[in-house]
């Protein structure tokens, strides 16, 4: 217990006062002899010492009285369950706050209500840190404010955040044994994706703190669009192509919703919408291009909800010129297969187009660039063509060929990054191999999601490679790595690209497949919310985001988080456009229960409603204050005495 006014208590000494009274009432007089006593002798000895029980308790009644009326000014606290003392000035208060879209009705309407409450509960001398999670930013880091305001610091983000990286990217050395006190607070809508994969690890790091998560309530009334999908893989001049998306309404029942359709800024299609509450629909655009190009996107729905982003959906669309291909294989069987494959693009290739050569005329080659580099064989990866391919293409695709299985490594330059040292199987019909429909890379999902089972693989290499990959076997080795090289990018397969090795070369997915990959392409025509993207040559681009600022660009990956369309130029030349979008996640954020984050974070305080933030955390730091029951207390015992005086002076 403690006491807010703690220097009433030099009064106690006044709860003598009855007593002193009692003992002066019961000083000793000389007895003087008279008649007429011998009637009070009549008086029975068990009224007597009924007077003398009633003179205590009075006695001790008016005590307490006073004695609690000393304790009522000095206004007593029972201290809180994760209290120490509110006086203590080495106490450190963190606060992390969740500026994920997410939360954007908490950020905008009553967080700094809610720093307020929780610095409020704190004395001025308590050091604060506040802390946006999604880039671990420190926007507050001083002495406890009377009134903090968070205006304009914490920029809304549109992808999911995982609290594990935000803990593990704290430097918690700041935060020494200097502070006697510790508490973590979290300021969030404990989605899922907040908590997903946070483990004992990054637990331990927090061990020491009070921890208390604040839950705030997801956005709501509101009407979205959660994807947009093209029917078609790929695009050419005048061909109709249908575009579909889908509205989420978890807002009131809504007729005549207006659903629009624009490409490059012409609305090209509309559509009235009855939705009810707690629906999803989809909507489907036709349209066509009307020439090579790429044609930024977007679909707007105009509804009156409170969250205003999602009501726009960005995308592009691509419709590729012809590319210039080179193949370098040892003799024509090699490439077959790609050379059929890529006549059938004879919309895209055409004889001038499309170069062959071995390795020894490819180095003496003349030509400026090309868009992709088809290499059949690890040998032919030496130093000589590395070097003369980083000077006329960035993407090289790269098919093992029979000798490879027999070779110690793959490639004289590359020899330590693929050593594999004999690594391979062959198998048969019996025990082929397919591709794992959960390794299945999103942007190839449209060709493999049903064609995988079908793939048969026979034959394939198996090294360890720092590489990124693609596309996984069922049995859990790799079918196409994604190898950076200097400013290069090798798609490299596993498999000869041939039927004793496989029937993927037969199969569907086949040619639209080394399309994507000789044109560096996607099916998905958007990116979401920080997603990364390479530019090699960025010295010479710009930047220019979808308030139509540019900037030049100073790295070679890109981080996206601003909504919109945004263009890489060239100057003047619009080399590309990426439309970004919210994070699915985002989009359909789901909460976890209280009961489910105590097993992710055991000994934490869950405060499930923000409204009650103040009384709860008075409760729970600096305790509650008592003296409205010692009036209660005071006013009984008042009663008390009065009844007992009354009866006293009766006797």
């Amino acid at each position: 217990m403690s006491f807010l006014t703690s220097s009433v208590l030099w009064l106690l000494p006044l709860i003598s006062i009855p007593l002193i009274f009692h003992f002066l009432k019961k000083r000793k007089f000389q007895n003087i002899p008279f008649s007429t006593l011998r009637f009070f002798n009549s008086i029975e000895k068990e009224s007597i010492n009924k007077i003398n029980i009633i003179n205590i308790l009075l006695l001790i009644i008016r005590t307490l009285i006073i004695l609690l009326i000393i304790l009522m000014i000095s206004r007593p606290i029972i201290t809180g369950q994760y209290s120490t003392n509110k006086n203590d000035n080495n106490a450190l208060v963190l606060i992390l706050i969740d500026n994920s879209f997410s939360n954007k009705s908490t950020i905008n309407n009553n967080l700094n209500q809610i720093i307020n409450t929780i610095s409020s509960s704190y004395n001025e001398k308590t050091y604060l840190k506040i802390i946006r999670i999604s880039d671990n930013k420190i926007i507050f880091d001083k002495i406890n404010d009377d009134n903090i305001s968070l205006t304009n610091k914490l920029p809304i983000s549109y992808s999911p955040i995982l609290l594990e990286n935000v803990i593990n990217n704290i430097n918690f050395d700041d935060f020494d044994d200097f502070h006697i006190r510790k508490d973590l607070y979290i300021i969030s809508d404990l989605s899922k994706s907040l908590l997903k994969d946070f483990n004992d690890k990054s637990f331990k790091t927090i061990e020491d703190f009070n921890r208390f998560f604040i839950k705030t309530p997801t956005n709501f009334d509101n009407i979205k669009i959660t994807s947009v999908e093209i029917d078609k893989s790929f695009l050419l001049p005048n061909e109709l192509f249908s575009v579909s998306c889908s509205i989420q309404n978890d807002y009131e029942d809504t007729s005549d919703l207006l659903v629009e359709f624009f490409i490059d800024d012409t609305n090209v299609g509309k559509h009235l919408l009855n939705i009810k509450n707690n629906t999803k629909k989809d909507i489907i655009f036709k349209s066509s291009l009307p020439d090579f190009g790429n044609y930024p996107c977007y679909i707007k729905i105009s509804s009156n909800d409170q969250i205003a982003e999602d009501n726009f959906f960005y995308f592009n669309l691509n419709v590729k010129d012809k590319s210039s291909i080179a193949t370098i294989a040892s003799n024509d069987s090699e490439t077959y297969f790609i050379s059929n494959a890529l006549n059938a693009f004879n919309e895209f290739y055409n004889d001038q187009d499309l170069f062959k050569y071995s390795l020894d005329s490819y180095l003496t080659n003349n030509k400026n660039n090309f868009n992709s580099l088809i290499v059949f064989g690890f040998s032919n990866l030496n130093e000589a063509f590395l070097n003369k391919a980083k000077s006329q293409t960035n993407n090289i695709i790269l098919f093992p060929t029979d000798k490879d299985f027999n070779s110690k490594y793959l490639g004289n330059l590359l020899k330590n990054a693929f050593l594999y040292q004999n690594s391979y199987k062959v198998l048969n019909n019996d025990n082929f191999v397919s591709l794992d429909s959960n390794s299945i890379d999103k942007q190839y999902i449209k060709l493999f999601n049903e064609n995988n089972k079908t793939i048969k693989i026979f034959k394939y290499l198996n090294f360890p490679i720092s590489a990124e990959t693609k596309l996984k076997q069922t049995n859990g080795t790799t079918f196409l790595y994604d190898y950076k090289y200097d400013n290069l990018s090798l798609n490299i397969f596993s498999t000869p690209l041939n039927l004793n090795s496989s029937n993927f070369p037969i199969k569907g997915s086949f040619l639209p497949f080394i399309k994507i990959l000789i044109d560096k392409s996607s099916l998905k025509s958007y990116y979401f919310s920080n997603e990364s993207i390479l530019y090699k040559n960025y010295q010479q681009l710009t930047h220019t985001l979808p308030n139509n600022k540019g900037y030049p660009l100073i790295k070679d990956i890109l981080n996206f988080n601003e909504l919109g369309i945004h263009k890489i130029t060239q100057g003047r030349k619009i080399i590309d456009y990426i439309s970004i979008n919210i994070h699915p996640d985002e989009h359909n954020s789901l909460s976890i229960k209280s009961d489910e984050i105590e097993k992710i974070l055991p000994n934490s305080l869950i405060i499930e409603d923000s409204s009650i933030l103040q009384d709860f955390l008075k409760k729970m730091i600096i305790g509650v204050e008592i003296w409205i029951y010692l009036l209660y207390v005071i006013a009984i015992l008042t009663i008390i005495e009065m009844y007992l005086s009354n009866f006293y002076y009766k006797e």
